[in-house]
């Protein structure tokens, strides 16, 4: 008989690759959304309330471009996806921190740009958790 190992990696198998996709086109978009618009007026916007002005707001702009694309894309096509999670982790918890501590009121914006960051974390950490030792 089945034992609850066996049903938890019935329950399981068949949400490993849609949390992977999921979390993959969520950062893969993340990214092309930024590099494709043409004002970029939010993000600069927001890079300009942090304290980040002319070349360096560029830079992170397009370092964070740079990241959620790769990362993203290490994720959809199944490779490295222990590594770019804890990538995933730490772009996160960085964003989470700068944001937090240059413009706390991200975190009572009626839109939740902070907030809805919040279960990204616990879902690349299950991501990583159901990932295949190969």
């Amino acid at each position: 008989p089945a034992g609850p190992q066996d049903r938890w990696h019935a329950r399981l198998v068949f949400l490993r690759p849609v949390l992977r996709i999921a979390l993959g086109l969520f950062w893969l978009a993340s990214g092309l959304i930024t590099a494709f618009d043409p004002a970029r007026s939010d993000a600069m916007l927001i890079l300009d309330l942090a304290g980040f002005d002319g070349g360096w707001a560029l830079a992170a702009l397009w370092g964070g471009v740079a990241a959620d694309v790769l990362l993203g894309g290490l994720v959809l096509i199944d490779r490295h996806v222990r590594l770019a999670g804890a990538g995933m982790i730490a772009v996160t918890a960085a964003y989470l921190g700068v944001l937090s501590l240059t413009i706390p009121e991200l975190w009572l914006d009626p839109l939740g740009p902070l907030v809805k960051t919040l279960p990204i974390i616990p879902a690349v950490l299950v991501m990583m958790a159901l990932e295949d030792d190969r």
